[in-house]
């Protein structure tokens, strides 16, 4: 869970710039994308408990970047996916699925993610 600390403070400013850039570079979110889509793939591994918890706060965080950024551009269906990712990534009320159904959700996750990032290059 996250408390009230310098790391958390740090964490909601950073998201609070991110929220205002409204013209975040294609490149950088390409790269975010690809990067976000191989932690995923990895979570398919047996990982430390720390290491799902680093995903669920990563993913959450893109997610709401792709949310806006895809609110910005008018794509309402994007948008629609990026924030439901986000509510289901999201850290501070987690849904339980189990490891099987988790895996299924990180590999699904990653391959959209991969599309979106080739989408983005073109």
């Amino acid at each position: 869970m996250l408390g009230s600390g310098p790391l958390e403070e740090t964490f909601y400013l950073f998201i609070l710039y991110l929220l205002n850039q409204s013209t975040m570079p294609t490149v950088t979110l390409r790269r975010l994308t690809f990067s976000l889509a191989a932690l995923l793939f990895v979570c398919l591994l047996d990982m430390p408990y720390g290491y799902y918890q680093f995903v669920r706060l990563a993913a959450t965080v893109l997610f709401v970047v792709l949310g806006v950024h895809a609110m910005n551009k008018g794509s309402q269906g994007m948008m629609i996916l990026w924030f439901t990712l986000a509510l289901l990534f999201q850290p501070l009320f987690k849904i339980a699925l189990g490891r099987e159904p988790w895996n299924g959700v990180d590999a699904a996750v990653g391959i959209v993610l991969i599309l979106d990032g080739l989408r983005k290059s073109k």
